[in-house]
């Protein structure tokens, strides 16, 4: 996902550096039960993906009243995202699960 903010173009991808923000800030595991836990998580992955960490969470906040759709946005991509996860997951564990199957022996 890409986004633009204040002229400079961010490519967004999710790192464990936004779940360390996030955690850091909220002090507590990002679960997206509100639009506040939302947004910012939202603020923690673009300063996840900037090396200078350009945008103070006001400004971004402003940027975002002015741009709301980007909010919907972010949480389709981070909605397809971890669907992507769990199906790679789980695609593991029945790989693994095949992997220890006992053998049948041949009488």
């Amino acid at each position: 996902m890409k986004i633009n903010i204040e002229n400079r173009d961010i490519e967004l991808r999710f790192r464990f550096r936004s779940e360390i923000l996030f955690e850091e800030i909220a002090q507590k595991s990002f679960q997206g039960e509100s639009v506040a836990q939302w947004i910012l998580y939202f603020y923690c992955t673009v300063i996840a993906n900037t090396d200078d960490g350009f945008i103070e969470y006001d400004s971004f906040v402003k940027w975002l009243d002015d741009n709301p759709e980007s909010l919907y946005e972010f949480i389709e991509f981070y909605t397809k995202f971890q669907s992507g996860v769990l199906e790679k997951r789980q695609k593991a564990i029945e790989s693994a699960a095949k992997k220890k199957a006992p053998r049948k022996r041949k009488s």
